[in-house]
């Protein structure tokens, strides 16, 4: 089985943790543009790009957030988008068939 890993790409912004401008925009935030999603003064956003151990992109990755048991899946750039999130702490449940499941946080 092939392993599937939440990039370090994977951004966490919690809105009302700090009063720190937004970080520069990149090349990655094109891959994250047609989600939209977000960031008020009491929520925030998880994002990321699923890739394989050869750092190319999964498409069609499920990825489930606990707590809460939402749902999403990558797109065809491998990225992904929780919004409208408390501050707190979460953990991403990534899965496809023919890889290995994992868990990041």
């Amino acid at each position: 089985m092939r392993l599937l890993m939440a990039s370090m790409l994977t951004i966490l912004a919690l809105a009302g943790c700090a009063d720190e401008a937004p970080p520069a925009a990149d090349a990655t935030e094109e891959s994250f543009d047609e989600l939209g999603g977000e960031v008020t003064a009491t929520t925030g956003i998880i994002r990321g790009i699923v890739i394989d151990p050869a750092i190319v992109p999964v498409e069609g990755a499920t990825i489930t957030l606990s707590p809460g048991g939402e749902q999403t899946a990558t797109n065809e750039d491998g990225a992904f988008l929780f919004s409208d999130l408390e501050a707190g702490t979460y953990f991403l449940d990534i899965s496809k068939p023919g890889y290995n499941t994992t868990q990041s946080s």
